[in-house]
């Protein structure tokens, strides 16, 4: 006995055609031993686990008492064959475990120093083909996060505040237990923006900067200014002023362009610097000054002014 097989592409019914030659018809014992000798060839290098079953439903007998007419009838007969989703690469002992994927990388992120920044790197950018609740861990640079950074292992979500400029290489890597998968991507810090910031005509107390290279110029009065982070200038005007912070060393600056009768360093250092118990006092000829406190004559070097 011989068969023939073809597939409808588009029903997906299959047509077994059997020649039993001489003999006269074909059992069921032989109809089975047909459809239990067919392979199942799946196409997907992941096929979906589970059970495919093959049957025969309907027989027509094409060869019947009269010729050139078809006897059907309707029969029963299956077969089956499981189908098992063969072990993930590297995985051991028949383990269908895969690692998990990357949907969505990260992309870098900017945040200007002084300001938070929230972002989820984990969670909708990883996900597991097995559906199992991955779990998160960072690296900053290398090495665990610093301080400004806080981080949730079981989402991925981050939030940094960060106080001075930088750029960070992040390394966020997702665990389903046994497999993992990293991504990595750019933190970007910026410098504060600056700020210009003047006083009134009268005494003004608290002239404060940010955390940017800001200008303070008290204008006229007696004025007290601080500038906080950064490498800020403080402009020497009209009353009698005061500049809590002055670090040279971190780039702070002494604007004397408008002072009266100061020309150079040389002409500063000679004539118009005191020291005092608590600071620096610089006078103008006109009697205007400015008070650095906490300075002494020797911290001072020409660079640390603009004339």
């Amino acid at each position: 006995m011989s068969y023939m097989v073809s597939v409808d592409d588009i029903t997906g019914l299959v047509t077994i055609t059997f020649d039993s030659g001489a003999k006269n018809g074909i059992t069921e014992d032989e109809l089975l031993a047909a459809i239990e000798a067919a392979q199942y060839d799946n196409n997907s290098a992941t096929p979906t686990p589970g059970t495919r079953t093959i049957s025969i439903v309907s027989l027509t007998d094409t060869g019947g008492t009269d010729p050139g007419e078809d006897t059907s009838t309707f029969v029963d007969i299956s077969s089956s064959v499981t189908i098992e989703a063969p072990p993930a690469t590297g995985g051991g002992g028949g383990s269908t475990n895969a690692a998990p994927t990357l949907v969505t990388p990260n992309a870098d992120a900017t945040v200007q120093a002084g300001a938070a920044l929230n972002l989820t790197i984990g969670d909708t950018h990883f996900v597991d083909p097995e559906g199992t609740d991955l779990n998160y861990s960072i690296t900053v640079e290398g090495a665990a996060a610093p301080s400004w950074i806080s981080f949730d292992s079981a989402t991925g979500a981050l939030t940094a505040n960060p106080t001075s400029a930088g750029q960070f290489t992040v390394v966020v890597t997702a665990s389903d237990g046994s497999l993992t998968t990293s991504d990595e991507f750019e933190l970007i810090v910026t410098a504060p923006a600056a700020q210009n910031i003047r006083g009134t005509r009268g005494d003004d107390r608290n002239l404060i900067g940010g955390d940017g290279d800001d200008t303070i110029n008290g204008k006229k009065g007696d004025d007290r200014m601080t500038g906080g982070d950064g490498a800020d200038t403080f402009v020497f005007s009209a009353g009698h002023d005061k500049v809590v912070d002055f670090d040279g060393t971190e780039g702070d600056l002494i604007d004397l362009g408008k002072a009266k009768g100061i020309k150079d360093f040389e002409d500063l250092m000679s004539n118009h610097v005191k020291d005092t118990d608590s600071g620096l006092k610089i006078t103008a000829t006109d009697g205007s000054s400015m008070f650095l406190k906490g300075v002494d004559a020797d911290d001072l070097t020409a660079d640390m002014f603009i004339f």
